[in-house]
């Protein structure tokens, strides 16, 4: 019966823009009048799952972890891009409300929450965060607000740098100030994946995406894969992305220098000065030797150290790591 309903809901047409997940055109055209996403695949209506369904769901995956001994999980629900307005609302409603009812239930035995996922997108981050803070808004004084607890970004990684989502930790920055009962923790998947872009930068990024204020990193594989399984590999790489990474490296020289014994300032200027005339489209190929990736191992050491310093918690998923990162 549900297995059946679920099956369906798979088979069902999804909307793509290359790899990224985005809401329906209406959505879109709404959020963008410019026009700048304009290439939907399939325009196709999607039957939206039933209230029902999802409790029902919920409950026996809620069930599960508490017969396995779980007393505290946060479960990361991917909001549908279809979901706009009403049905928005009342698919958190209907997460945090089974959330809140089990814990009820299990008071001192097992407590769920709930960690909304959304688009790395900008356009349709934005106006997911403006649906949830309106959500949240509407039922504070309600006991399903206090089981939604964080944001999370999460699917492809690469192309979305974490600087580019410095307005969203300003928002959640200050929601959090204004509504400390409604305090929303954000969850960053960064460093999964380096196909388009050097090791080296992903290590950057998992650090931009703690400096900018995320409260757990997720994955962070960059970080603690070893470096020579990536030996005789080659990554093209944009001159944009180079030049980013070399004057991150300019500027944080204190700390790098502190736990690195390579960082080396005049190497950094000339390849700057070589690249900073050069079209931010043009590809650069690298290719992984043995001492280039000791300096990735030198370099992942020194992020590590500055993290563990600041205290920054890592999600760290075995199973999924290996398939992400692709590692044999």
């Amino acid at each position: 019966m549900l297995a059946e309903r679920l099956q369906r809901r798979r088979e069902q047409p999804r909307h793509r823009l290359g790899d990224q997940d985005l809401p329906l055109q209406g959505l879109a055209q709404r959020l963008d009048p410019a026009g700048r996403v304009d290439r939907l695949a399939d325009h196709r209506e999607v039957e939206p799952p039933r209230p029902a369904d999802i409790a029902e769901e919920d409950l026996a995956v809620m069930q599960r972890d508490a017969a396995a001994g779980l007393r505290h999980v946060e479960y990361r629900c991917f909001v549908p891009p279809y979901l706009i307005e009403g049905g928005f609302s009342e698919y958190v409603t209907t997460l945090t409300s089974a959330a809140a009812k089990f814990s009820m239930e299990r008071a001192g035995e097992f407590t769920a929450r709930i960690i909304l996922s959304i688009p790395r997108i900008n356009v349709a981050a934005a106006a997911r965060w403006q649906e949830i803070k309106n959500w949240l808004l509407a039922n504070q004084n309600k006991a399903e607000a206090r089981y939604l607890v964080g944001i999370d970004f999460c699917q492809t990684e690469e192309g979305f740098p974490p600087e580019e989502k410095a307005w969203f930790f300003s928002e959640i920055e200050q929601f959090n100030r204004d509504h400390p009962q409604l305090a929303q923790g954000v969850v960053y998947h960064v460093g999964e994946s380096f196909d388009h872009m050097r090791i080296d930068s992903a290590c950057r990024w998992v650090f931009q995406a703690s400096q900018l204020g995320a409260h757990r990193l997720g994955h962070a594989i960059a970080l603690g894969i070893e470096p020579m399984v990536l030996l005789g590999r080659e990554v093209l790489e944009t001159v944009t992305e180079r030049l980013a990474h070399l004057r991150w490296l300019e500027a944080n020289a204190a700390w790098l220098k502190e736990n690195s014994d390579d960082y080396d300032q005049r190497a950094i200027q000339r390849e700057i000065c070589k690249l900073q005339n050069t079209s931010g489209e043009q590809l650069i190929r690298h290719y992984y030797d043995t001492a280039s990736l000791d300096k990735v191992r030198l370099l992942q050491n020194a992020v590590l150290c500055e993290l563990g310093r600041r205290g920054v918690i890592v999600e760290v998923c075995p199973t999924s790591n290996f398939l992400i990162g692709r590692i044999e």
